[in-house]
């Protein structure tokens, strides 16, 4: 199991078997569908940079994360994978196995307290065990038949998270959560391009601090849409911003 560092091409191959065999447990981030025969079909004929450059190929659970990426350096381009904090690969098995006991820990491992790493084989390994952990198809009983007749259920709400609430077909959202500022305002508050003279130049447009806001922004947009898809599945059909209207408050009455 090797832990270097791979080329482009040998790390799209290695990505392209993986994709292959975790395909049920995966889903193209373009389209949000589960990947298909044609989806690889067409991962195939792309360059390597253009795979890791354009491809969103997605882990079909919690917030969607994408699983490759491809990082430039002055003098390369490297192939990325998404994956839990760690020190060394040793650290990295440890944590996965320390987080397995329940697929609440494992997803918060591998999704929110992750980042880009050079892609190995090892790491890629790795992923292969939290997919098969989470992904597996749980065990679906039939459930008897009962003649009585359905007793109508009140009216809810559901609590999807600490920023959004679903009752009576309607998410409420607060748009203006802290955990959502650099993905909803444009970088965040501490991030300000506005500047019209070279003296006005400062820490709050410098590139650097433009690069990590919008990282952020990225990963507080997956959680934005991982809610609204569970407020989804929670038999939401609208989104209201909780900031114009909060759910105590809003006229139900049709």
């Amino acid at each position: 199991m090797s832990s270097s560092t791979l080329s482009l091409t040998k790390a799209k191959d290695l990505a392209i078997d993986f994709i292959k065999k975790y395909k049920d447990a995966l889903r193209n981030g373009a389209n949000g569908l589960p990947v298909n025969d044609s989806d690889i079909a067409k991962y195939e004929k792309m360059t390597p940079f253009d795979f890791f450059n354009e491809v969103t190929v997605q882990a079909n659970f919690g917030s969607y994360f994408n699983l490759f990426d491809v990082r430039w350096t002055t003098n390369s381009k490297l192939p990325q994978i998404w994956m839990g904090e760690h020190s060394t690969i040793n650290d990295l098995n440890k944590k996965i196995a320390k987080n397995s006991g329940s697929d609440e820990s494992l997803r918060h491992f591998y999704q929110m307290d992750g980042t880009w790493y050079n892609l190995t084989e090892a790491r890629l390994e790795a992923l292969g065990k939290i997919l098969d952990q989470l992904c597996a198809k749980p065990t679906v009983k039939t459930a008897k038949k009962s003649s009585k007749k359905p007793v109508k259920k009140p009216e809810v709400v559901v609590t999807i998270s600490d920023t959004t609430e679903v009752q009576n077909e309607i998410a409420f959202v607060n748009f203006d959560a802290k955990k959502f500022e650099h993905a909803l305002q444009q970088g965040g508050t501490n991030f300000d391009p506005m500047v019209s003279n070279e003296r006005d130049n400062s820490a709050s447009n410098q590139i650097d601090h433009a690069i990590n806001a919008f990282k952020l922004a990225k990963k507080e947009l997956d959680t934005f849409i991982s809610e609204l898809v569970k407020a989804k599945e929670a038999g939401a059909k609208y989104v209201v911003d909780t900031d114009w209207c909060e759910r105590k408050d809003f006229n139900f009455k049709k």
